[in-house]
């Protein structure tokens, strides 16, 4: 894995290894900036990101190895809100919630026909959404992980999963370049919009709830005004390749971009223009999270950097 930070007004980046492994999943805990990750294996890697300017940003890894059913291996993980429980989605369907502290407590259940992308906490830690290649949304409890809603209004894989900040709504992306806006308490649909049929490969909200922003498998970012729904997105293509990762800034006014080939750039969000960019690695960024309080991201390529 291969961590790189980008502070406020620089936009300095720093390398770090991590593993040797390839990393798909990951998760920040907003309370200790712990972070969570795992690399298409049964183990999940804790790290702790110190926000030190002054003295780079050295990673402590503890290693966490939940009780699995064979060859479930992990492909995402999640951190609640209060820190205290992760939930993980495996290649072969399972969804998984268990203690954040030492993988304690676990409860392990089959859900899903195939993998599972993403997993989120709703509102009050009661339920979990997660999303799969078997183009289903499925809203779980997280005491017993029982399916509450199965929600099948996409025709295709669901890769992109995103939460608002006040928990009211989510939002899922599809590779028919479909993305629905639900309710999270009835789980009703509130909104469709349409991404022009091209693969959604990645979703973000910005902090102040106004815009959603989504990433193609072309290289097109698409700019959703949720304050305006009837206005038509904006948009503009930042790259020639995959959009895998996305992530708005603390204040919002930037979108850090990862790409397939190992790019990260920094989009103006009033404009849409690159702001800053850095060759990142000659590989895939499959993710990509803020960390903390500051405009600090962290991001993993797929060759275990």
């Amino acid at each position: 894995m291969r961590a790189s930070f980008f502070m406020k007004q620089a936009y300095n980046v720093n390398h770090d290894q991590i593993d040797s492994k390839e990393i798909l999943g990951m998760s920040v805990d907003p309370a200790s900036d712990n972070v969570y990750i795992t690399n298409a294996s049964t183990t999940i890697k804790k790290l702790h990101v110190p926000n030190d300017k002054s003295h780079g940003h050295s990673l402590d890894l503890i290693k966490l190895e939940p009780p699995l059913p064979k060859d479930a291996w992990i492909r995402s993980v999640e951190v609640s809100p209060s820190g205290l429980l992760l939930a993980i989605g495996t290649y072969d369907g399972h969804i998984g919630r268990l203690s954040s502290h030492d993988c304690s407590r676990p409860l392990i259940k089959r859900i899903h026909q195939s993998t599972v992308y993403h997993v989120k906490f709703l509102k009050d830690e009661k339920r979990l959404a997660s999303v799969s290649a078997d183009r289903q949304v499925v809203i779980s409890n997280v005491k017993n992980l029982a399916s509450l809603y199965v929600l099948g209004a996409h025709n295709s894989w669901v890769q992109s999963l995103v939460v608002t900040p006040d928990y009211k709504s989510f939002f899922s992306g599809d590779l028919d370049g479909n993305i629905y806006m639900y309710n999270s308490n009835t789980c009703a649909i509130e909104q469709k919009f349409v991404n022009f049929g091209d693969p959604v490969m990645s979703l973000d909200i910005s902090p102040d709830q106004k815009y959603l922003v989504a990433g193609d498998s072309y290289g097109w970012l698409f700019l959703f005004d949720l304050i305006n729904e009837s206005q038509a997105p904006r948009q503009k293509r930042v790259s020639n390749c995959e959009l895998t990762a996305i992530s708005f800034s603390n204040d919002g006014c930037h979108i850090v971009c990862g790409f397939s080939n190992g790019h990260l750039k920094v989009i103006c969000t009033t404009r849409l223009t690159v702001f800053a960019s850095h060759v990142y690695y000659n590989r895939p960024i499959p993710s990509l999270r803020r960390v903390g309080d500051q405009n600090t991201f962290i991001a993993a390529s797929d060759v275990g950097r």
